[in-house]
């Protein structure tokens, strides 16, 4: 009898294991591939191939051909019509939990991966004028790294930290002169924080009137960015967030496709009193 109660669990379990070792063997390390489960699963876009390959940052065909094999799989619904496949993530799939699972894992990976603490970066900050309040975490953090690496981490955690968020036009105006611009695009590209960069630049020239912040900005534009995403990491866990953010959220920010519940004035208080600088005219 108790053989028979437990093999429903124990048949379950194995189905659970060969569910995850199916997808575990079809989550190869391919960019494509990756680029394409972040997009339908985790920003839960709905469009045509064309209109993901685009979101996704990869080749119309290769995108094809990987919807092709997500299709098979289950991984998605595709509709078609007229001449388009319209394609979204197939939540009634049996794949839906373990890959949840997959994706909350390589999520929490891919920050322990990044390195340094909040604590470290936001000591780093300090270190180079950021009017940050530092824990004797932060205080006592190991060396520092460059301005431009330092830079980096602040954008990652910019994300998670409003603080942080609110004095990076300080950070940015304060050491417009000794930024190595082509290091620090190039490395905010590497890390996946171009359009952050490209936000922290346009709105500290906006703040300053300085045109060459503009123009270094403009530069950062991606023109196939269209849909708007939420700046922080929880802002979007609940309705009053994202009702705050649709009437916070400042033009610059809605000019590089986020939403925040941080209107100008939040960051224009904090910069007028930590640089001294007048009003843009």
């Amino acid at each position: 009898m108790l053989h028979n109660a437990r093999a429903p669990i124990i048949w379950l379990s194995g189905m659970y294991g060969r569910i995850t070792g199916m997808l575990l063997e079809y989550l190869v390390p391919s960019k494509a591939r990756r680029n394409l489960i972040e997009v339908l699963w985790t920003r839960r876009a709905v469009g045509s191939v064309n209109a993901l390959a685009r979101l996704a940052d990869i080749a119309t065909s290769a995108a094809d051909k990987e919807i092709t094999a997500m299709e098979a799989l289950g991984l998605v619904d595709v509709e078609r019509k007229a001449n388009a496949r319209v394609v979204r993530a197939n939540e009634a799939s049996p794949f839906a939990a373990p890959l949840r699972a997959l994706l909350k894992a390589e999520k929490a990976k891919h920050v322990v991966a990044k390195g340094p603490s909040v604590d470290q970066v936001r000591g780093w900050l300090r270190h180079y004028g950021a009017p940050l309040v530092v824990s004797a975490t932060g205080k006592s953090a190991r060396a520092v790294p460059s301005l431009e690496e330092t830079l980096i981490h602040g954008l990652r955690v910019s994300h998670s930290d409003a603080a942080v968020a609110r004095t990076f036009p300080v950070l940015l105006w304060r050491n417009r002169d000794r930024l190595r611009f082509p290091d620090l695009v190039h490395g905010a590209h590497q890390a996946g924080q171009g359009r952050t960069l490209g936000f922290f630049l346009d709105l500290t020239a906006e703040l300053t009137g300085d045109r060459r912040l503009a123009q270094l900005a403009d530069e950062l534009k991606d023109r196939r960015v269209r849909r708007e995403t939420f700046f922080f990491d929880d802002a979007g866990n609940t309705l009053t967030g994202k009702e705050l953010a649709e009437v916070n959220t400042p033009a610059v920010g809605r000019r590089w496709h986020f939403l925040m519940n941080m209107p100008l004035d939040s960051f224009e208080t904090i910069f007028r009193k930590a640089t001294g600088a007048a009003p843009a005219n």
